[in-house]
């Protein structure tokens, strides 16, 4: 797996191939629409053309035949936008629901997931060890907050590639 640049590379959540620009990139995800349900099932995942797929006829899509399915294109949750667009998947406000009726997204921590993945730089990257630096207690000492800080992650990936090589 090659290096991935922080809020410019991405795992695939169907094929686990590397998306390399974000424009190759779609976040697909259930509505919940018509069940009472929040938004669920996020998943990063290549743009059909871009799959490693599509020369065989297939998508890394997963959803497609799902009535609450949801995408759109990768580069619309980065930066100030995408924040503002992921916070609307959990809240989208007191205008548009002021006696909160909506639907927040179904569960929190996978929200919070995406949202790291989009938004936090290392993230993505240092998913790949995750596991394994728990395992190890490499977190141990630090709090919620640290863990996720992107100088604390860069030091984690650096850490756990050099047993990579």
């Amino acid at each position: 797996m090659p290096k991935l640049k922080p809020l410019e590379h991405w795992i695939c959540d169907t094929c686990s191939e590397a998306i390399l620009e974000p424009n190759h990139g779609y976040v697909e995800w259930r509505s919940g629409y018509g069940t009472g349900e929040g938004a669920h099932s996020f998943r990063i995942v290549h743009h059909a053309p871009r799959s490693p797929r599509y020369a065989k006829g297939g998508t890394c899509y997963q959803f497609n035949d799902a009535l609450d399915q949801s995408t759109l294109e990768l580069p619309h949750f980065l930066g100030p936008h995408g924040v503002v667009l992921l916070l609307s998947l959990v809240d989208v406000g007191l205008h548009h629901d002021p006696n909160r009726k909506e639907r927040p997204a179904k569960d929190l921590r996978e929200w919070a997931n995406v949202f790291r993945r989009l938004q936090l730089p290392y993230y993505e990257e240092a998913r790949r060890y995750w596991s394994r630096a728990t395992n190890e207690g490499y977190f141990e000492d630090l709090n919620e907050i640290a863990i996720y800080q992107s100088a604390r992650m860069r030091k984690m990936i650096e850490y756990y590639e050099r047993d990579d090589s």
